[in-house]
């Protein structure tokens, strides 16, 4: 195969230009034909592949099966896993013998799930608001993309019956999914049958910012991206796990992201040199912002920590962090050796760089 021309930027700064190269030469049409289903296959196992035991929930006493001839007085222990949470800081869980209290913090709201098959405890014991989860709930709509990739996670992609903004989710097990319609795209414009997609879910993941009509009993709001670093959005695993009765799987998996993490972090800050990193995203002239083009630079606190983490030195080096001209944004940055692009779209290298400023004839490396 020939080898194919990449477009370079100029460098104004006197330093060789940092630059990318695809690691396939295929488009992504094929990438998915080939590889989709595959894929969907691995992800199906991997939770057995971390403990089968635990996969299939937390044993005899409560995990995946209803508890028959439930007795509150045999005094029975029905959540022998239980999480412990270290790094989050925006929930929390505590635990009785047939019942969880699993709290959003940042929403200051609480869900009591119980074991299915036994008696919930008293609502009057809680706060109006409380929502009461029989669990492990068997069916779940999504209303964001964070929740499907945590469901995934955790193996119970099969709950998984109702997304939205089906558009934007990454998982090609979740669009083959939804192409055979084992999982359905959440209705836009026909409010009949949108309430009607919501009704066979048992719970409904959201932001927590609002509440659909019908669903105000059953809405599960999450805070995930909110936690500021991240390891502590990592374990919001361990959050959604407690639905399933999960929560062996996901402490195992949580450890697991944590030891590699910790395992990078150090053998990346064994090095001397530090490339200074920004993260930036360009919008076009639109309606939206009186047709004026933006650069911004972000100062969001995960994505220091994470760039800390892998051996760079965060790019702050600016009070400013939007601009109304390229010429402002890269005398900004001229001193910035990586630029991580947060462009919502865009259709290549050289769409990139035309939209950053770096040149008007593309200068190319072959």
């Amino acid at each position: 195969m020939a080898v194919q021309s990449i477009p370079i930027p100029p460098s104004t700064s006197g330093k060789a230009p940092r630059w990318t190269q695809p690691v396939s030469f295929y488009g992504q049409s094929v990438f998915s034909k080939y590889y989709a289903q595959s894929i969907c296959v691995f992800l199906l196992l991997v939770p057995f592949l971390i403990s089968p035991a635990a996969a299939q929930g937390q044993g005899a006493i409560g995990g995946q099966n209803c508890v028959t001839n439930y007795n509150p007085s045999d005094n029975v222990d029905y959540f022998p896993s239980k999480i412990t949470v270290d790094n989050a800081a925006l929930f929390k869980v505590r635990y009785a013998n047939n019942y969880k209290v699993v709290t959003n913090t940042a929403g200051k709201k609480d869900f009591v799930l119980y074991q299915c098959g036994t008696t919930p405890p008293s609502a009057s014991q809680f706060a109006n608001d409380t929502i009461f989860v029989s669990v492990p709930v068997q069916a779940v709509a999504s209303l964001t993309t964070t929740s499907v990739a945590y469901i995934e996670m955790l193996g119970k992609r099969s709950a998984l019956k109702v997304v939205d903004t089906e558009g934007l989710v990454s998982s090609p097990c979740v669009q083959l999914g939804l192409e055979k319609g084992e999982i359905v795209g959440l209705e836009d414009a026909n409010k009949t049958l949108r309430a009607e997609q919501f009704k066979g879910a048992n719970i409904v993941f959201g932001s927590g910012f609002s509440v659909e009509n019908g669903t105000e009993t059953k809405t599960v709001g999450t805070s995930e991206v909110s936690d500021p670093g991240p390891l502590n959005r990592a374990e919001w695993l361990e959050f959604y796990s407690t639905f399933f009765n999960l929560e062996e799987s996901a402490q195992k998996l949580t450890a697991s992201i944590n030891n590699n993490y910790n395992c990078f972090k150090s053998a990346a800050n064994a090095k001397a040199t530090k490339p200074i990193v920004a993260w930036s995203s360009y919008v076009a002239p639109s309606s939206f912002n009186n047709n004026t083009a933006t650069w911004t630079l972000s100062g969001a606190d995960y994505k220091k920590i994470l760039t800390v983490d892998a051996g760079a030195s965060f790019y702050n080096g600016t009070t400013k962090g939007t601009f109304t001209t390229s010429t402002e944004f890269l005398a900004a940055i001229k001193d910035v050796d990586v630029i991580i692009d947060e462009t919502f779209a865009g259709s290549d290298m050289a769409a990139f760089l035309t939209s950053y400023g770096w040149f008007s004839q593309p200068q190319r490396r072959s």
